[in-house]
């Protein structure tokens, strides 16, 4: 219920910001997007592709910035390569990645790649007294 009420206020105009789940990124069609950002790499190309085709629709313009770890690095060569047909600039560093592992991408096609939560670090302060003027 408050899903469909937040789609909705989204295609109405009334937010124009939508944070998705992997399963929105491939069940609703919306029109007039035009930047996804993929806040948590997507784990196969498939996904990739579906993510980003929330924007640039019907021959309109689009863009979709995809943020990575040093952990997504072996994956990114995947990604890259579509990005590349499609007809986008690519860095030349990212096709000459080594390419991930057969039964590696077949795992996480099945199984997404567990995290570790970001925390913050907590900062110690440290206090000086200054010696009073006698």
């Amino acid at each position: 219920m408050q899903r469909d009420h937040v789609v909705e206020k989204f295609r109405t105009g009334k937010v124009w910001v939508l944070i998705c789940t992997e399963l929105m990124a491939r069940g609703i069609d919306f029109k007039g997007v035009n930047t996804v950002i993929n806040y948590d790499f997507p784990q196969t190309t498939v996904s990739y592709i579906h993510r980003i085709g929330r924007t640039g629709r019907a021959g309109r313009s689009g863009r979709a910035i995809t943020f990575f770890t040093e952990e997504d690095a072996e994956q990114l060569r995947a990604i890259a390569n579509v990005m590349k047909a499609s007809g986008c600039e690519v860095a030349d560093w990212m096709l000459r990645m080594q390419p991930m592992r057969k039964d590696k991408r077949k795992q996480l096609a099945t199984k997404a790649k567990s995290r570790v939560p970001i925390r913050k670090k907590q900062r110690k302060e440290v206090w000086v007294a200054k010696p009073q003027d006698p």
